[in-house]
């Protein structure tokens, strides 16, 4: 079979990071990478800071163990024991990295997941997808719908190892997505964070073994260490090259970068956008300097916004936008939605630099201040109009009264079944003994 694309071919190489994503004019130059294929993102915002290539298909290797961790991690207690088969085991190429376990061997998901994703072993990636799915075929559809779930546009998943195959492919892009959201797992990051673990004996195997991370910029006492490296995962096979996923926090700067398609330059490419991304950008907290939605503050844009300015608002915590380190909130542009939403917000800010979305915030109404929107609300059975005043929700109160109404007849009806089989029972007496006639 002809392979259904060629991941060294035809590529458009962006040394300077600019690209489809990163579109500001005095955004920072970027480093000059080996690698063909490369994203850095901000953890917070989501926000790309730099771009090589990063919807170009590319294989994957190990780094596919990330989607597998997190999916197992998702849908089996770590307590669960697996069961090693046969085909667990032996269905690996051969020199695939294992941790050398038997047919018949015993480990629970907890051990599995160390052996996964710092010994990299291939057998304990089909272990948990046969565990969790039932079948491997049916964990890796498990796989596509949870990438495609988080909006993953250029990744199909064949195994759960990443052992190649013609059609088992990702984007730096849809990588950086994947581990973005498997560190918001704190039982994931505290597995990928784990740099030595012992893995105890088995019912097959009287010795211990011990594990250790193969992310070199997370061992202290390695030639590529890199402070601030938290988590990670490695992968290589000859047609993926060399790839590698990194998470890095320092000074509240949280980044994901991800290589693929490397020959040998992983580490000293990651290192280079980590530099990029750590003396580059600041992440600033919106709801610390925001204050141009206050009424007491700033009159002007609520008079336009709300007729007589009496709204007072506020950005809740946590509204977080990534800029250069050499720009200022005032150098912010702002898009502003007006919408009610679920948790009390009455809209969202869009924080532009140079035209380019670097986060957002939630507006919402400070405590004690009248409500009242440029739009109509509902809060419970009633309507807030943009004037303020507030009347009942005809459409709300008849669902509500519809929704009593059959409640009462599901009521009445078991009620009624319950009488009838009672006025279906009569006794008699019989030698002192009642009978069901």
């Amino acid at each position: 079979m002809a392979p259904l694309f060629f991941p060294y071919a035809s590529l458009t190489a962006r040394a300077d990071g600019r690209g489809p994503s990163v579109t500001a004019p005095d955004w920072p130059e970027g480093p000059e990478l080996a690698s063909d294929g490369a994203i850095l993102i901000d953890v917070v915002t989501g926000t790309v800071l730099y771009e090589k290539n990063i919807d170009q298909r590319f294989y994957p290797a190990s780094i596919t163990k990330i989607m597998t961790a997190l999916l197992a991690i998702e849908k089996l207690p770590l307590g669960d024991v697996i069961t090693y088969t046969r085909e667990d085991i032996y269905s690996l190429e051969k020199g695939a990295s294992t941790i050398a376990l038997r047919p018949g061997e015993e480990l629970t998901v907890e051990e599995s997941l160390y052996g996964l994703l710092l010994a990299s072993g291939n057998e304990c990636a089909n272990g948990l997808a046969r565990k969790a799915g039932g079948t491997i075929a049916a964990f890796v559809e498990m796989m596509n719908a949870r990438a495609k779930e988080m909006g993953c546009t250029g990744t199909n998943f064949v195994n759960p190892h990443g052992l190649h195959d013609e059609n088992h492919y990702t984007t730096p892009r849809d990588m950086a997505v994947i581990m973005r959201a498997a560190i918001t797992n704190e039982t994931y990051l505290r597995f990928d964070s784990t740099r030595t673990h012992i893995i105890p004996a088995t019912n097959l195997v009287d010795e211990k073994r011990p594990v250790k991370m193969r992310h070199e910029m997370m061992d202290p006492y390695g030639k590529n260490y890199y402070e601030g490296v938290t988590a990670g995962k490695t992968g290589f096979t000859t047609p993926a090259g060399n790839t590698l996923v990194t998470y890095a926090v320092r000074d509240g700067v949280r980044l994901i970068s991800v290589v693929m398609h490397s020959t040998g330059q992983q580490y000293e490419d990651t290192k280079k956008l980590l530099d990029y991304g750590f003396s580059s950008f600041q992440s600033v907290d919106a709801s610390q300097w925001e204050n141009r939605f206050s009424a007491a503050d700033s009159a002007d844009i609520m008079n336009i916004m709300m007729e007589d300015g009496r709204v007072d608002m506020e950005v809740t915590g946590d509204s977080w936008v990534v800029m250069p380190k050499t720009a200022a909130p005032e150098d912010l542009t702002t898009d502003i939605v007006w919408e009610a939403g679920a948790d009390g917000s009455a809209g969202k800010i869009r924080y532009l630099y140079e035209g380019m979305e670097v986060g957002s915030a939630s507006l919402r109404l400070k405590e004690g201040t009248e409500k009242r929107f440029p739009f109509a609300v509902r809060e419970g059975l009633y309507i807030i109009e943009a004037d303020g005043t507030q009347h009942l929700s005809i459409p709300h109160v008849v669902l509500m009264a519809a929704g009593f109404l059959l409640l009462l007849a599901a009521v009445i009806g078991i009620l009624r079944r319950m009488s009838g089989k009672t006025e279906g029972v009569s006794f008699r007496t019989d030698r002192g003994k009642g009978h069901r006639s």
